[in-house]
């Protein structure tokens, strides 16, 4: 008989298995972000399966965890980022590359579902809590530009026009409008 002991020190459950055989597969025990392994009383890993550990008496095995690393994959939409993937290890904090862009202003990663992960300076704002790697898209603001206009006649300003524009759009002032120096 084989005794699975949980994470906590409690008894999970038990496993037959004729004398010199070998177990198939674990107790199933999950835990987001980690790999469960098992450890025998001494400490021994615990092989499973065709090849694992036969068994030859009733024995323990004790749970223990080994944190995973996930891949944090990124889409700069439109911009450049200098790698595509970032390996990050659940539950710790990271850093992903900042991403650029012409005429725009980066403003953090998002998962594809909208959650921000990162402000502007690509930080993490959490630890990686996702047990899986993850698709993170750029996400970004367009640079405001002020655009003024200045008429002169005989050296005196008589006409001053500012309009917002963005980068690499096509912008407009009122050319029709005629200056007469009796009413403006």
């Amino acid at each position: 008989v084989v005794t699975f002991i949980g994470l906590k020190g409690e008894k999970l459950g038990t496993m037959g298995v004729d004398d010199g055989d070998t177990l198939s597969e674990a107790y199933d025990l999950t835990v987001t972000g980690y790999t469960v392994k098992w450890k025998n009383e001494s400490g021994v890993d615990f092989a499973f399966g065709k090849g694992g550990t036969p068994v030859k008496e009733s024995i323990s095995l004790y749970a223990y965890t080994v944190v995973n690393q996930y891949l944090a994959k990124l889409n700069a939409d439109g911009g450049t980022v200098s790698t595509s993937t970032v390996q990050v290890v659940f539950g710790e904090n990271y850093v992903l590359p900042s991403p650029v862009k012409a005429g725009s202003s980066f403003i953090g990663w998002y998962t594809e579902g909208g959650e921000q992960v990162t402000g502007a300076n690509s930080v993490s704002i959490a630890v990686w809590h996702f047990g899986r790697d993850v698709t993170l898209i750029a996400k970004w603001k367009d640079i405001q530009y002020a655009v003024r206009t200045v008429t002169e006649v005989d050296g005196n300003i008589v006409e001053q026009n500012t309009i917002g524009a963005v980068y690499g759009q096509n912008c407009a002032f009122d050319a029709h409008k005629k200056y007469n120096p009796e009413t403006d």
